[in-house]
């Protein structure tokens, strides 16, 4: 049996509005934010998944909510915290530019572990079993179309597992505010075919 996983960002926060480093630490939806996962709610309308996987922090959790009241058919829906954004310590909550990487490019950052500013950083061992656990997860359930409301980085990390990639700045996988990748698996779990939406 195949499987579809579509798989989204939230809709814009305060946070992405106001360039602070977010990491695990709750966020609402600016009104741009709110709209953005209504139009996607409603591109989505006719689709017939068997579950969505959300991230339990507030920005997923408020995104995933406005999606469902879209949608035709309501599957089941469940709040994960391996679908949390990766954690980044004692910048949570700081400017891009209090925290010293806003003259950084997103790509540039995102392999970095545990150095230099970053020393408090979740390390990426434990991002990986994160993002194994969502791949193993999917695998082995019944559900054959699952979508995940998660946050920019980990679902760019879990895109680098269910792709095969080694994390480093050429497999970062941006992708906007509520933006849709899709990746269909084989009965094996190897990648089938894919989309990803920047």
């Amino acid at each position: 049996m195949t499987k579809e996983i579509w798989m989204c960002r939230h809709g814009q926060s305060y946070y992405n509005l106001w360039e602070w480093v977010q990491g695990q630490k709750h966020s609402r939806l600016t009104q741009l934010g709110i709209n953005q996962a209504h139009d996607l709610g409603h591109e989505l309308r006719n689709e017939r998944f068997d579950r969505i996987l959300g991230s339990d922090r507030g920005r997923a959790i408020e995104t995933q909510l406005t999606i469902v009241a879209h949608l035709f058919y309501v599957p089941k829906r469940e709040y994960t915290p391996d679908l949390r954004e990766r954690g980044y310590g004692h910048m949570q909550g700081m400017s891009y530019k209090e925290a010293g990487i806003d003259k950084y490019a997103e790509a540039e950052l995102y392999p970095i572990d545990q150095e230099g500013i970053f020393y408090d950083i979740e390390p990426l061992k434990s991002v990986r079993k994160r993002t194994k656990r969502i791949k193993e997860r999917i695998i082995k359930s019944k559900d054959k179309k699952t979508l995940i409301v998660a946050h920019e980085w980990i679902n760019s990390y879990l895109m680098n597992e269910l792709l095969e990639e080694e994390i480093s700045k050429e497999t970062f996988h941006a992708q906007k505010n509520c933006a849709v990748s899709y990746f269909r698996l084989g009965k094996n779990g190897k990648v089938l075919e894919y989309k990803i939406a920047a």
